[in-house]
């Protein structure tokens, strides 16, 4: 996350300034670390969903801090 974060800091900035840079290692995983699991997973299969219906299931994954694109279908159940 820190490295995506130093890569793309340009484009981070449009949302929050990032005075002081991109957060450690370190400290992205201390904050993490004090999510709620059970509602961590509520809010991702809630956002997966979501974007699961804006594009058709049709979404795009990237691997690695400067990867290639790949389009893939997301099968989830809706219900």
């Amino acid at each position: 996350m820190e490295e995506f974060g130093e890569a793309k800091l340009g484009w981070l900035r449009k949302f929050e300034p990032f005075a002081n840079g991109v957060p450690t290692h370190d400290r992205i995983t201390e904050v993490i670390s004090r999510l709620n699991p059970k509602t961590f997973q509520a809010c991702f299969c809630s956002w997966t969903r979501a974007v699961a219906n804006v594009t058709d299931g049709e979404v795009a994954i990237a691997r690695g801090v400067a990867p290639a694109l790949h389009a893939i279908r997301l099968e989830i159940d809706l219900t």
